[in-house]
């Protein structure tokens, strides 16, 4: 019986440090930029895409800002400008991260993902909350 407890710990170890790397990794093998660069892109006119759910909260109302959830980005595409910065943010900067690199490898060399996401925006940019 002890050995099965051992066993099962070990499993679960395995899988705790694999959901970590997975969520560290997406971020680290991306071009990202802190929140605390953002006023520049924000004066370059850069558009922000916000891929969360419409159901999530809080709204922003940057300039050139587009919501394209997660779930519908594939069939939007073609709204992402190829031209010019493209910030990407999701609640955290995972789900973002994976559209970045969604974005690179089909082309897009102009996006980044905003680290932290909107849990730092919110905090950073005040002003820009609905």
């Amino acid at each position: 019986m002890e050995n099965m407890s051992n066993v099962v710990l070990v499993v679960l170890g395995i899988v705790v440090l694999w959901l970590l790397w997975r969520f560290f990794s997406a971020q680290l093998s991306v071009k990202s930029v802190q929140v605390s660069d953002l006023q520049k892109y924000i004066d370059k006119k850069a558009v922000f895409v916000d891929v969360r759910e419409r159901s999530e909260t809080p709204k922003y109302k940057f300039p050139n800002i587009k919501q394209i959830p997660m779930s519908e980005f594939k069939k939007r595409l073609n709204e992402i400008p190829k031209q010019g910065d493209v910030l990407v943010f999701c609640h955290s900067g995972m789900r973002s991260a994976n559209v970045v690199r969604f974005l690179n490898k089909n082309g897009y060399d102009n996006v980044l993902n905003i680290k932290g996401g909107s849990m730092v925006l919110s905090r950073t940019f005040p002003k820009f909350v609905k």
